[in-house]
């Protein structure tokens, strides 16, 4: 478990603070170590109840030591999160990786944990949207114009900003590798690979 409390920073600051208040400092120790357990134990708790849905699991497929490690590698991963927002999509890794009749290559899994870890709930739900959009319109369209002014008018509506942010935000998630950006006059687009373990994201500039 990640012990908060005891980073360097936060004891020097935030706690070394609020423990000058007097009879303040023993509740304080109390009720951060309860607060602090309840909320891994509850991360945790949904990492695994989302792994479990939906899938038959049998000893074979966790009694190897690959598993085991990469397992530990993603509750580590999920203790280190401020919030649960993105719990589901580590979930989602180890069943589409371990549970399916293809199993992931451990190098790919590497890959796909350290992305996860790196990108934002926010620029996850960006990657959803433009691969979702497209797997919905693309081709709908009488010409690429339209495309481009549809996805740029349903982004601005999703995302509550400007019709042309979009640009700029997968601009900036084109250095993960996730968006591949061509200079044509093409819309975004998306073509998915490897058995939904990744997106390989083409927007346009």
């Amino acid at each position: 478990v990640i012990d908060a409390k005891n980073n360097p920073v936060v004891k020097s600051t935030i706690l070394s603070v609020l423990k000058s208040v007097p009879f303040f400092g023993e509740l304080l120790d109390s009720t951060i170590d309860s607060c602090l357990t309840t909320f891994q134990e509850a991360k945790r708790q949904e990492l695994i109840d989302l792994i479990l849905s939906d899938v038959t699991i049998t000893s074979d497929m966790v009694n190897n030591i690959e598993f085991i490690f990469n397992f530990a590698k993603t509750i580590e991963a999920v203790n280190r999160l401020a919030s649960n927002d993105k719990v589901k999509y580590f979930a989602n890794l180890l069943k589409n990786g371990y549970f399916v009749s293809d199993k992931i290559l451990n190098d790919t899994f590497d890959e796909y944990l350290r992305l996860l870890s790196m990108l934002s709930y926010r620029e996850i739900e960006y990657l959803w949207f433009l691969y979702s959009f497209q797997t919905e319109n693309f081709g709908t369209a009488k010409e690429r114009g339209e495309y481009t002014r549809n996805f740029g008018a349903c982004f601005a509506k999703t995302f509550n900003c400007g019709k042309f942010d979009y640009i700029d935000v997968y601009d900036k998630l084109s250095a993960t590798g996730c968006v591949q950006k061509f200079y044509m006059a093409y819309p975004p687009t998306i073509q998915k690979v490897n058995d939904g373990y990744y997106e390989d994201y083409q927007a346009s500039d």
